[in-house]
């Protein structure tokens, strides 16, 4: 089977990107990101993907940032700032439950699960999916100086079916810059 025989889901927290961006001054061109994300896994689109961020209908950055990203093809979950009342500080905000859930419906009908975020609460949820079909491939996308450190465990160890898509290596391979 060839990689663009497989079924492809992308699940991403916005906010981690953004949040990369700003604490670790990342420069992210998200259509960049969709094309290396793309390459990497050897497919022309994915057969699904659900991007998670916050949103204020009333910001025009965020409303043109979104449509930006839906006309790259990405199915966008948009959360009202108003709707948070796990955390006063929304700058904070992650997705982790959302992205979670969906991947416990992932083993339905995917090969291959992409996550971009630096949750490492998403761990346990990425483990479940290979316990309920080890042939799911798994993929942690993220910038790895950015990461929580005890991905790195799991990325390392022996017999890890987790695979690590460095975003800061791969958006600018072509660019030659590190």
């Amino acid at each position: 089977m060839n990689d663009n025989d497989r079924t492809t889901l992308v699940l991403g927290d916005l906010t981690a990107l953004f949040a990369a961006r700003s604490v670790y001054h990342k420069s992210i061109n998200y259509a960049k990101l969709d094309e290396t994300l793309k390459r990497v896994l050897g497919v022309e689109s994915y057969d699904s993907n659900i991007w998670f961020t916050l949103f204020r209908q009333d910001n025009e950055k965020q409303v043109s940032f979104v449509q930006g990203l839906r006309d790259l093809g990405w199915d966008i979950e948009t959360v009202s700032t108003r709707e948070i009342k796990r955390m006063s500080d929304s700058r904070q905000y992650r997705f982790d439950t959302r992205i979670a859930y969906n991947l416990g419906l992932a083993v339905e009908g995917y090969d291959r699960v992409v996550v971009v975020s630096d949750s490492y609460e998403l761990y346990p949820a990425l483990v479940h999916l290979h316990e309920d079909d080890p042939k799911i491939d798994t993929y942690l996308a993220f910038f790895s100086d950015a990461l929580d450190g005890r991905w790195w465990k799991e990325i390392r160890r022996e017999g890890s079916r987790l695979h690590l898509i460095d975003l800061e290596e791969e958006l600018h391979r072509e660019e030659g810059l590190k």
